[in-house]
């Protein structure tokens, strides 16, 4: 074919073949072209090195991230000072933290209520139980807390560090390898007071409404906001709502209505979110009459305020006073082979020879009044296992010619005979209340409480000292 074919197409033969098919080698690298013509109109990649990837540059969850959630909520298991109660309460917290306010308002009554609403068995938790575990989560480090006062209940943090935070030594003397955390605490508000309503919406799927701090539910009921922000200079945990300061509410739910001035001077005291007090003690009220307890045996109003009971658990009920101290002896009675009881000081005032089973009989005991202590204790079986006792030793601290005499008092709370049972009972029952305790769960709990002894040379009263007098 000749060239001229190709004249009209603007092309020409001997134009072509150097620059598109010459397959002569180039002589020099600057001749080489930079590309091949296939690869001509395609962007150039610029070359990386593979490398293994690092522990130490793994991405970290952001903190209050539904990553960091996840990771927060999965090591706590690993815990072994864990229970069912705190994941249950942890979870709930990590899942009510609001992002815009940068804590989690936990009211334990929410708590409680919705606990037991998402539990498939309607179990969920009691009150005491979801402020003990919010109170280990804080002591163990997984939450930070902002303690409430008065009606305001207490905001916690997640502790976004465990999960969020490279833990490096750091570089240089200077320069710390911890990362400054945004959300390190309760962020400022405009509103110091912390009572009116914010008009920002949640836009948290995790955590469902806002924190509304004006009127809202708490329970069942609703809580008005106060009729004024407390004044310039107090803490905004100061102010009281319209409702008042709860005691009314704890008196209603406290089943044993005696010495309301006491109470009332004992619950001013309380430093705590009062709305945990109140619920507990309508737990413990429950407890009560499921098991039918008598009123006496009932702690009086003020001491269970002063003794801070509503951060124990419910109480260990037997049907009658015995109860405690069977089951510590049944839970530490020594073996067949250990039955009998290693040798115990005699009555001062006991003859020289007395039969052993008279040993700590209240008939050994002085005639007269006097008051002392318990100073030991122990819980022994005899014939066979059949018969358990309290074996008491009493030590006389009252002025008189009975002054530093130790006396036993075997009271068997177990027995083979109805009778000698039930005489142990009624002492067992009368030492508790002279000493001020409603029930035992360790015979420790009566040591060293000063009550008086009236003995008539057959028989035993213990009373209070004031009683007595």
């Amino acid at each position: 074919m000749s060239t001229s074919a190709f004249t009209g197409c603007g092309l020409c033969v001997n134009q072509m073949a150097p620059t598109s098919y010459s397959h002569r080698r180039p002589d020099s690298a600057e001749q080489r072209p930079s590309a091949s013509p296939w690869r001509s109109g395609l962007p150039r990649l610029p070359l990386r090195r593979w490398r293994p990837p690092m522990s130490d540059e793994r991405k970290l969850p952001k903190p209050e991230s539904l990553e960091a959630k996840f990771l927060l909520l999965a090591a706590l298991p690993y815990d072994p000072r864990a229970k069912r109660k705190h994941s249950l309460v942890f979870g709930f917290i990590l899942d009510w933290f609001h992002s815009t306010y940068g804590n989690a308002l936990a009211s334990v009554r929410h708590v409680v209520a919705t606990l037991k609403e998402r539990d498939p068995s309607g179990r969920g938790l009691y009150s005491g139980d979801v402020h003990s575990a919010l109170s280990d989560l804080v002591a163990w480090g997984y939450l930070h807390q902002v303690k409430g006062a008065g009606r305001q209940a207490s905001r916690y943090i997640p502790a976004w560090d465990l999960v969020c935070v490279r833990k490096t030594p750091n570089a240089t003397d200077d320069v710390s390898s911890v990362r400054e955390i945004a959300n390190a605490g309760v962020r400022e508000n405009a509103n110091a007071n912390g009572l009116s309503v914010h008009e920002i919406p949640n836009e948290d799927p995790l955590t469902g409404p806002g924190h509304r701090t004006g009127s809202h539910v708490v329970g069942n009921k609703f809580e008005a906001a106060p009729p004024a922000p407390p004044a310039d200079g107090l803490m905004a945990t100061a102010a009281e709502t319209a409702s008042g300061d709860g005691f009314s509410e704890f008196w209603s739910a406290w089943p044993r209505k005696h010495g309301i001035k006491k109470a009332r001077a004992e619950w001013r005291k309380i430093l705590s979110d009062v709305d945990v007090v109140i619920d507990v003690a309508g737990d413990w009220a429950a407890h009560y009459e499921k098991h039918g307890i008598e009123k006496k045996w009932i702690p009086e109003p003020a001491n269970w305020l002063a003794g801070e009971r509503w951060l124990e658990d419910l109480p260990i009920v037997h049907i009658d006073a015995k109860g405690a101290a069977i089951a510590k002896a049944k839970a530490n009675a020594p073996a067949k082979a250990d039955l009998k009881a290693e040798p115990q000081p005699d009555n001062d005032n006991e003859p020289a020879v007395i039969p052993e089973f008279m040993k700590g009989s209240p008939s050994l005991w002085p005639v007269g009044a006097y008051w002392g202590e318990f100073i030991e204790n122990d819980v022994v079986k005899e014939y066979d296992g059949k018969d358990v006792a309290a074996d008491l030793l009493f030590l006389v601290n009252s002025p008189g010619p009975h002054f530093g005499k130790k006396l036993r008092h075997k009271i068997y709370v177990e027995s083979a005979f109805k009778s000698v049972q039930e005489d142990g009972q009624r002492y067992l029952m009368s030492i508790c209340g002279a000493v001020g305790v409603s029930s035992i769960e360790e015979l420790d709990e009566l040591m060293f409480k000063p009550l008086m002894v009236k003995a008539d040379g057959n028989k035993i009263t213990y009373l209070k000292l004031e009683e007595a007098a």
